[in-house]
């Protein structure tokens, strides 16, 4: 089954979002009644699927790891839907945990044309020209972070009933070496 990620909010925004502030990791049918009932079909609970690093170029995204981490991050791909490509660390023991969180660097890919039709833009923010100057002035930063829910529709559904838009639903991909890899976001 393909994985399902909630979208991803900015680092520092101060509004509840998949995981954040006022969220926690609590179910969200426990935190709001909607004329005396509880929300309908609280999706089970939303856990950490990766932390976000922009970089002005994959190169430089993994010099800055290797200067800043001391590691260098394991292969990536290229994502069509929004020309972009990346390169992976996973976060924890080393053991190869199923569903362990990982840290993403990320860059656009100057080679690809990303497939999304405006006025869509690249996810993260990656297309907001103040990001990109910060970025391409200060080099990689760590500026998103993405949340895992089993069940993306009913997650946005209940957010949505409290007031939290994070957006539609969106299908993406990226080959691996083990084949086509597949899951679904959200975007705003």
């Amino acid at each position: 089954a393909p994985r399902r990620r909630c979208g991803a909010r900015r680092l520092g925004a101060h509004h509840a979002g998949c995981g954040g502030p006022g969220l926690g990791w609590r179910r969200l049918g426990h935190l709001h009644r909607r004329h005396g009932a509880a929300v309908s079909a609280a999706p089970p609970l939303a856990t950490l699927d990766h932390l976000v690093v922009l970089a002005p170029s994959l190169a430089s995204g993994v010099a800055w790891a290797e200067a800043t981490l001391g590691v260098t991050p394991g292969p990536g791909g290229e994502h069509p839907l929004m020309g972009t490509h990346n390169r992976l660390l996973r976060l924890g023991s080393g053991k190869r945990q199923p569903g362990a969180a990982y840290l993403e660097i990320i860059a656009i890919n100057p080679a690809a044309t990303p497939t999304l039709q405006p006025p869509e833009r690249r996810w993260f923010d990656m297309d907001d020209p103040a990001l990109r100057e910060r970025v391409a002035q200060m080099g990689p930063q760590l500026v998103h972070w993405v949340a895992r829910v089993p069940a993306l529709a009913a997650a946005l559904l209940a957010w949505r009933e409290l007031g939290i838009d994070r957006g539609e639903a969106r299908a993406a991909s990226r080959n691996t070496p083990a084949g086509l890899l597949q899951w679904q976001i959200s975007l705003r």
